[in-house]
């Protein structure tokens, strides 16, 4: 029997509510003013600018964001699921578009076929799901 799952995470809604939605509303102020200078200073010449998605240790991870903040940094900076082409930066161009993306904005359009859960059904009675082995072989 094989089993699949997917773990999905809306990084635009961590950006506005923080990971456990109970982040100060200055904080995406501040990130959308950062935003604002720097689409500015992107019009005046002076190039795109980005920040660092992650800190440099688990220890300034920790600090920062608490037990999540140290769980994505041992998951995406470390040999466990860093990737060579993973991002570690975010341009500051992004912060604005993400506060209005909803990743599960659709969800209630479909209603329960994506919610629901999916339990793994028992093959039809009377049906086998392997061969049973020929008698007189092993």
């Amino acid at each position: 029997m094989a089993a699949g799952t997917v773990s999905a995470v809306d990084i635009a809604r961590q950006f506005r509510l923080g990971a456990d939605g109970a982040q100060d509303p200055a904080v995406i102020r501040g990130l959308l003013d950062a935003a604002v200078a720097a689409r500015t200073a992107d019009a005046h010449g002076e190039g795109v600018q980005s920040f660092r998605l992650f800190p440099d240790t688990a220890g300034q991870a920790s600090a920062l964001g608490g037990r999540h903040g140290f769980e994505g940094f041992e998951y995406y900076r470390t040999d466990r699921a860093r990737h060579p082409r993973s991002a570690t930066f975010l341009t500051w161009s992004r912060v604005d578009r993400m506060t209005t993306f909803d990743a599960y904005r659709k969800v209630t359009d479909v209603g329960w076929r994506i919610t629901s859960p999916r339990p793994v059904a028992p093959p039809p009675r009377g049906r086998r799901t392997r061969r049973a082995p020929r008698r007189g072989h092993r």
